[in-house]
């Protein structure tokens, strides 16, 4: 994607990566509009208070637009990275309940259901992570907008 691609493309471009992981079964239109509502909300807190002015010229400094740029985009690859992961989860969960009732009604071995088991633990494990590092990717971002920087406070003449 460049600044060529139009719209129509972007759509089209998404819609082939939510069929290829049939992710329309678990993400219905309402899932999808409040979390885009939300993302956008966590960027534009850091915007609430300036100026048109300021903003623009914050923005303006090529250095800060591309850790913005570079931010924003490290969000984009680990939430959908963590889509995934969550995926993979709920598969994962599924294997070890089946494991579970086989074992349950003979027909597979403990270690088997163990397996799964560890499976499921591992896809967790690995879920919290990128959960972890998106939370990190978020404080990375509101420094990178600016936010948490330290002002002098104003003395009054004559201390």
């Amino acid at each position: 994607m460049d600044e060529q691609t139009t719209f129509a493309e972007l759509r089209a471009a998404v819609a082939r990566f939510v069929a290829a992981r049939a992710w329309q079964n678990f993400h219905p239109p309402k899932h999808l509009a409040m979390s885009i509502a939300i993302e956008a909300a966590e960027i534009m807190e850091h915007f609430q208070w300036l100026t048109a002015e300021e903003g623009h010229t914050y923005m303006a400094d090529p250095v800060q637009r591309a850790e913005v740029a570079d931010e924003l985009a490290a969000r984009a690859t680990l939430s959908t990275q963590l889509a995934a992961q969550r995926n993979l989860v709920n598969a994962s969960r599924k294997a070890y309940e089946l494991s579970n009732t086989r074992y349950r009604l003979g027909t597979d071995s403990f270690l088997a259901t163990l397996d799964a088991q560890r499976s499921l633990f591992t896809a967790q494990q690995s879920e919290i992570e990128i959960r972890k590092q998106r939370l990190a990717n978020i404080v990375n971002l509101y420094k990178t907008l600016g936010g948490g920087q330290i002002v002098a406070e104003a003395k009054p003449e004559g201390k």
